[in-house]
């Protein structure tokens, strides 16, 4: 398992008793999801919600569906809301070839690291005609976080590393196209969280599995009172805000 997913693995493991406090956009982008897409979904076969997390959309929806997450955490707290719940990696799929009528996943996508092995992934488990509807965070999401952080490491002199990615609309088509999916339909999403503070902001994430995308310096107490001074700053009339951005697709497979 790379350390990226490891570290994935770890974070939604520790957050998931708190996740759905936490998961206000979450939660509303996979409603949005349904509202969108659902009516594409089959009524009978194998729905798979990839990601399942804490069972979102397993709540919402009104078709039955299997679960499978990498958190063994939330596949326990999911468990009441689907068929059937298996810990697997969206990189492999536990479904035989051709058997699976739909897949859904929503803020999920974003957490790998080559989302063509997923799309891969979706085309090989689909059945012939087969559709998929996906919620994705993409570039633009928590942005002035990573403004805040940027802006911190040079106060600080410290090299200024890259923090794990979000995907640009283009990887995602490109990858999607690569996979050998047709998309039907794509559209745009834009959420907000409010926060009372900087700190309760970045708790915020914490509990939503954000600390994923720690670098090297978290502990160093310099480059934390820097980050929060940088943060705040951002903000002058007090009103916190965490910024989602998404792309919702529709997706088929020709045959």
């Amino acid at each position: 398992m790379n350390s990226l997913k490891g570290r994935v693995r770890h974070n939604f493991d520790r957050g998931a008793l708190h996740y759905q406090e936490y998961s206000a956009a979450q939660q509303a982008l996979a409603a949005t999801l349904l509202e969108r897409c659902g009516a594409a979904l089959p009524t009978s076969g194998i729905i798979l919600d990839v990601g399942a997390g804490d069972g979102v959309l397993g709540r919402l929806a009104t078709t039955p569906m299997v679960a499978v997450d990498l958190s063994f955490a939330m596949c326990q707290r999911s468990q009441a809301y689907y068929r059937h719940v298996l810990q697997g990696d969206a990189e492999a799929l536990p479904f035989c070839g051709g058997s699976v009528a739909a897949v859904v996943s929503s803020a999920m996508v974003q957490w790998l690291e080559e989302p063509v092995i997923f799309f891969n992934e979706v085309a090989r488990v689909l059945a012939p005609h087969g559709v998929a509807a996906l919620a994705v965070l993409v570039e633009g999401t928590l942005r002035e976080v990573g403004d805040a952080r940027r802006e911190a490491l040079t106060q600080c002199g410290l090299p200024v590393a890259a923090a794990t990615p979000l995907p640009s609309v283009a990887t995602l088509d490109a990858s999607i196209m690569q996979s050998g999916l047709a998309i039907e339909h794509s559209s745009d999403w834009e959420g907000f969280t409010w926060h009372p503070s900087p700190r309760e902001a970045l708790h915020a994430l914490s509990h939503a599995g954000v600390t994923a995308t720690r670098d090297g310096y978290h502990g160093n107490k310099r480059f934390y009172h820097a980050f929060m001074q940088c943060y705040a700053a951002l903000f002058p009339a007090g009103k916190i805000f965490h910024r989602y951005v998404a792309k919702i697709y529709r997706l088929k497979k020709a045959s």
